[in-house]
């Protein structure tokens, strides 16, 4: 994200109407960045985010904290406003979009290690019902496959993943 131009009117109004600050913000006042939070595909962990849940997933990061490390004996330096599915790649991806205010302590190294790079890879924190098993779709800590391992299956051959979102809770 290009976070020299000023915050478009667009993003302040969501701002102001989702996360709905004690004082309103101005574009003048604040900094955007986006990050790609999750996608379809498998992840180093073996876990995979079905592209069904996505819009779930989009709807709860809304007003949702920035944590670095998922420290949360640590204050947040930014908050979650927005949230959209995109394509990247051919791949579906969860994009959201967060602000921070520039006034703040760091506001400008913050924002000159995202701009340089230093500051991009993230990771989603969150809690699920049932790690469901792609190959037999039961809780993978039961069941006898291994995540990135090659099962045949009626479709195929299949590598496992762990569905972490399969029943994500809706409140």
């Amino acid at each position: 994200a290009d976070l020299s131009a000023e915050p478009s009117t667009r993003f302040v109004d969501i701002i102001n109407q989702q996360v709905a600050p004690d004082k309103p913000v101005t574009s003048e006042q604040i900094y955007v960045g986006a990050m790609y939070l999750v996608s379809d595909q498998v992840n180093s962990f073996g876990g995979r985010f079905p592209v069904e849940e996505h819009q779930r997933i989009a709807e709860l990061l809304i007003d949702s904290p920035v944590l670095v490390g998922h420290r949360k004996d640590h204050l947040p330096i930014a908050r979650n406003f927005h949230a959209e599915l995109v394509d990247r790649d051919n791949q579906n991806w969860v994009k959201s979009y967060f602000y921070w205010l520039r006034s703040v302590d760091s506001a400008d190294i913050l924002k000159a290690n995202i701009e340089g790079g230093i500051y991009k890879e993230c990771s989603i924190a969150f809690t699920y019902n049932l790690p469901e098993c792609s190959i037999c779709g039961h809780d993978i800590r039961l069941c006898e496959h291994e995540p990135f391992s090659t099962y045949p299956t009626a479709a195929g051959p299949a590598v496992c993943s762990r569905c972490l979102c399969a029943h994500l809770p809706t409140a």
